[in-house]
């Protein structure tokens, strides 16, 4: 096996490449390969948590507290992942994920990638991030909330306007989100 930089691997990808069983214990036994945590294999030994979690739940987008977090609208680190996957999707069963389902219709808009201590996650931009506040205003901590409504206030310039009137432009409830945005937000 090529020893290049910080590769993950997941047991069963290795088993598609031709390793059997026997061969990744080897691998491990001989310090070639390391084992990370239960089906999670890595040529280096230390790899960051985000690294295995993305090897693990390749398929989620991050959204809401961890998304407002990794923006920097926030120091409050969420305790868990929060993410979305497209519905119908099964409920992924982690300790560390709290998961939300999203219309398909929706959830692809706003999608980019977002590059944290190496790592690129898929991630909602600026732009969906407001929506999202603003649908799951309710939900949130009203303290959490005010937090996030006054960075996006203080940091109008961060926002594209004309990609986020797009984006409203998608979603069913555009009035009422629309009307949100601009009275209590921006």
């Amino acid at each position: 096996m090529k020893r290049r930089g910080g590769m993950l691997y997941k047991y069963a990808d290795l088993k598609r490449k031709g390793y059997a069983h026997k061969d990744i214990e080897r691998l491990v036994d001989q310090r070639i390969m390391f084992k990370i945590e239960k089906g999670v294999y890595s040529n280096r030994r230390n790899v960051t948590e985000l690294s295995t979690f993305m090897i693990k739940h390749p398929k989620v987008i991050f959204t809401l507290e961890s998304a407002f977090y990794y923006y920097g609208m926030t120091d409050k680190r969420p305790e868990k992942y929060v993410v979305v996957t497209k519905k119908p999707a099964w409920r992924i069963v982690d300790v560390q994920i709290k998961q939300y389902f999203m219309d398909p219709a929706i959830y692809d808009i706003g999608v980019t990638k977002l590059q944290i201590n190496n790592t690129w996650i898929p991630i909602y931009d600026r732009e969906r991030m407001l929506i999202e506040l603003v649908r799951y205003r309710k939900k949130l901590d009203p303290e959490y909330y005010k937090e996030i409504r006054d960075y996006y206030h203080h940091h109008p310039e961060k926002i594209n306007m004309k990609k986020l009137k797009g984006y409203l432009d998608q979603f069913v409830s555009k009035k009422k989100l629309t009307e949100v945005i601009l009275t209590e937000i921006l």
